[in-house]
């Protein structure tokens, strides 16, 4: 998921990789890929193929929450890109994957 998009050069972004075993929340800016200021990583898990996850990413000023089925996984924080933008949904290398219920609601 990529979140208060600006541009192709700048954006936030959650990741969840079964072939390496992670998840994680960074940030490009001006370009360059990073973690979140306070970093946002866990490298025991990806996800599971065949299921079905419930994506929530909620942003509080510069604090950054995901949250999977309801139980926060990742939290960082990050003052590089403030106020709104686009949000949007990828996928690499997973041929069966498919997105739904795609909603923004501000709080």
């Amino acid at each position: 998921m990529v979140f208060r998009w600006q541009d192709v050069d700048n954006f936030y972004y959650f990741l969840m990789d079964r072939q390496r075993n992670y998840r994680r929340m960074g940030k490009k800016v001006a370009g360059v890929f990073q973690e979140l200021d306070t970093a946002a990583l866990d490298t025991t898990r990806g996800y599971d193929a065949g299921t079905s996850y419930s994506l929530k990413v909620r942003i509080s000023g510069t604090q950054l929450n995901a949250y999977l089925n309801d139980e926060l996984v990742l939290s960082g924080q990050d003052a590089s890109l403030s106020g709104a933008g686009r949000a949007g949904l990828f996928c690499w290398g997973s041929a069966g994957a498919h997105f739904d219920n795609f909603r923004i609601v501000d709080l």
